[in-house]
Formats: structure tokens, sequence, C-alpha cells
């Protein structure tokens, strides 16, 4: 297996990690006290759980699309042709996004401990070194993006998390999100 970092995963990687911590602080708090105006009256450390809840919502909405389009359609990444596996920019790109992200989302779990358990802490780290060496290793790139993929039932999990947050579990809204999230999480994991 060779070893390679290139400069614009390492960068794409950084900006993934500004990019979360910024949708966390900023974006995050300003779109659910518009969208939910229940969001205002929660408690500090509900609304820091529902800001970290949003930013897994962004990253799922970004990433799992962006690996279901290089299974589907990038011939860079074909199990049938290992030497063709090897050569996709887009998963490499996918896996320093997946890294980026789950870095910042260690740091702040490490910052708000009210919102992780060690559970979720070994979780983060798993994906840190997951991350880390699809952006490295160019023989994992199949299996990256196959991994990736399960991130597409990563949104309807935050959704329900958020409308549980803000007391709507009785809601229409809560009972068709969980059976998108039970479809696509059978599609995408199973």
């Amino acid at each position: 297996m060779s070893a390679k970092l290139e400069i614009d995963v390492v960068v794409t990687t950084l900006v993934a990690m500004v990019t979360s911590w910024l949708i966390f602080a900023f974006i995050s708090p300003r779109f659910l006290r518009a969208i939910f105006p229940a969001y205002g009256g929660l408690d500090f450390n509900k609304r820091i759980l529902m800001n970290e809840t949003f930013l897994s919502l962004c990253h799922g909405v970004v990433l799992g699309p962006m690996a279901f389009y290089v299974f589907a359609f990038d011939d860079g990444v074909r199990p049938d042709k290992p030497t063709d596996r090897l050569s996709s920019t887009m998963v490499h790109h996918n896996c320093a996004i997946f890294l980026g992200y789950s870095t910042a989302d260690f740091l702040l779990m490490l910052r708000y401990p009210s919102i992780t358990n060690p559970g979720f802490l070994i979780h983060h780290m798993v994906s840190i070194y997951t991350g880390l060496t699809g952006t490295v290793l160019m023989e994992v790139g199949w299996y990256g993006n196959v991994s990736m993929m399960m991130e597409l039932s990563s949104p309807f999990t935050n959704m329900r998390v958020l409308l549980d947050v803000l007391g709507l579990r009785k809601s229409r809204a809560y009972v068709i999100n969980g059976v998108a999230m039970l479809v696509v999480f059978f599609l995408c994991r199973i």
C-alpha cells in the first residue's frame, strides 16, 4: 500500500473543519431559531445539542449524496477493476470532508461534555482514523466510499433528535421522518 497525502486534500480537510465550526457556532443557532421558535427557550445544553445535531445533519446532506454519486457514476471507483478504483479524486475529498467534520465534532464534544458520552468519543476517534486512512491510502477508495454512503441515513437520524428535543415526538413530521429514516437506513447500512 502506498501512502500519499496531497495538499488539496489537506486543504479540503481544514476547510471542512472550519466550516463545521462555523455551522455549529453561527449558522445553526440562527437557522434553528428562525425555523423553530422554541429553540430560543431551550436551556443552554439543549441548544448546544441541537447545534451539534444540525451540524451533523448538514454533514450527512453533503457527504452521503457525494458518496452515492461516486458509487453510481465515477468509473474511478469500480470494484470489478482494481486498478481503476484507485483513481477517484472525489473519494479522497469525500474522506477529507469526513475527516475534517469528525475532527471538528470530536473537539466540540471535548469542549461541551453535555453532548457526548464515551461511546460517541470512541466512535469519533474511529471516524478520524477512517477519514485519515481514506485520504492517505489510495487503495481503500472503494471501501471508503461505500462506508461514506452510510451517511445518507444520518440526516433523518439527526432530524429525529431535533424533533425530539423540541418536544415534537407525537407530530406527523416525527412519524414521516421515522419512516424515511427506516427505509434509507436499510437501503444504505444493511
